[in-house]
């Protein structure tokens, strides 16, 4: 009895440590199941479409530098496309995708932004370059040149000390591209400025030697039309004369008919210079407003003094003798 109260007594004291013992840490639980199985693909939307643009963007490269006459502008045109190609390229992946999730690239979009805005700008500069650069410059100059040395040969000793042809800048349109003063159509525009030496008379005068140079230059082969400017050079007091032809009616009409349209300009005599009516009349007006404005001039001193008795003057006189 005793030994199994000696034997008892450590195994309920271990009994009673046991609970101090730690705690084992608790399994962790398992994942939960994912739907569909496997992760979504992702499908990048743009990629197809940038570097279709620059294969095509190398090939344009390649052909301006090798081929030679290749028009550059065509390609350009065709810049639109990529935007076609990138929304075909968003539709397409929006219908066949279907486990798919859509990713749009960014970097791709950018770089095809950045070719539409190079080729619209590129197309502009060409254009400009086709209407204002060195080569339409010089070809008008030429054509100008060669009217009026045609210009000048049926002219040769009249009234003409100078004479000028100037091109409508519109003259070079997308459909034109004029060469000689031959290839010019209905459409395009000389403006021609002439300079009388002569001493006319009267408008009269004047009108029919602006219709003998219109007969004259009548016989150049261009088929632009023609837009006249004539004016004499004139020496005080004489008038001096515009005529202003810019339409074939006035261009067929007789001498007579022409004066009637001639524009009169006189010297004025003071001023040794050229005045017009309107601005003699400018001149005019100030002076008499002055005179109008002007203060009335004063009474006289022999008004303003009062009558003098003659009686008194003789008075007066007589001690000073």
């Amino acid at each position: 009895m005793a030994e199994q109260l000696l034997t008892g007594a450590p195994e309920a004291g271990a009994a009673q440590k046991a609970p101090d013992a730690p705690a084992a840490p608790p399994a962790p639980s398992p994942a939960p199941p994912q739907p569909g199985g496997k992760p979504r693909k992702v499908r990048r939307v743009g990629t197809f479409t940038m570097g279709l643009v620059l294969v095509a963007a190398g090939l344009v490269l390649l052909a301006v530098l090798f081929v030679p006459g290749f028009d550059a502008t065509a390609a350009l045109k065709c810049a639109p496309l990529v935007l076609v190609s990138l929304g075909g390229e968003v539709l397409a992946a929006a219908f066949t995708a279907r486990d798919e999730r859509l990713k749009y690239d960014f970097l791709s979009m950018v770089v095809c932004f950045l070719l539409i805005v190079t080729a619209a700008g590129a197309s502009v500069c060409v254009l400009m370059a086709r209407y204002f650069g060195p080569l339409p410059m010089q070809r008008q100059e030429d054509i100008e040149a060669e009217w009026e040395s045609e210009a000048y040969e049926r002219l040769a000793g009249g009234d003409v000390a100078e004479l000028a042809a100037t091109l409508d800048p519109s003259w070079q349109t997308a459909d034109s591209e004029a060469d000689a003063l031959a290839d010019l159509t209905q459409s395009d525009l000389l403006y021609v400025s002439v300079r009388l030496d002569g001493r006319y008379a009267d408008e009269e005068a004047f009108a029919r030697a602006c219709r003998e140079v219109m007969d004259a230059l009548a016989s150049i082969d261009t088929k632009a039309r023609l837009s006249y400017r004539f004016v004499n050079e004139a020496d005080a007091p004489e008038p001096l004369y515009t005529l202003y032809a810019d339409s074939p009616y006035l261009q067929d009409r007789s001498a007579r008919e022409l004066a009637r349209s001639v524009e009169t300009r006189e010297y004025g005599e003071a001023a040794g210079g050229e005045r017009s009516p309107d601005e003699a009349q400018e001149v005019s007006q100030p002076a008499a407003d002055a005179s109008q404005s002007a203060p009335e001039p004063t009474a006289s001193a022999s008004e303003e003094a009062p009558p003098v008795d003659a009686s008194s003057v003789a008075g007066s006189a007589q001690p000073a003798a």
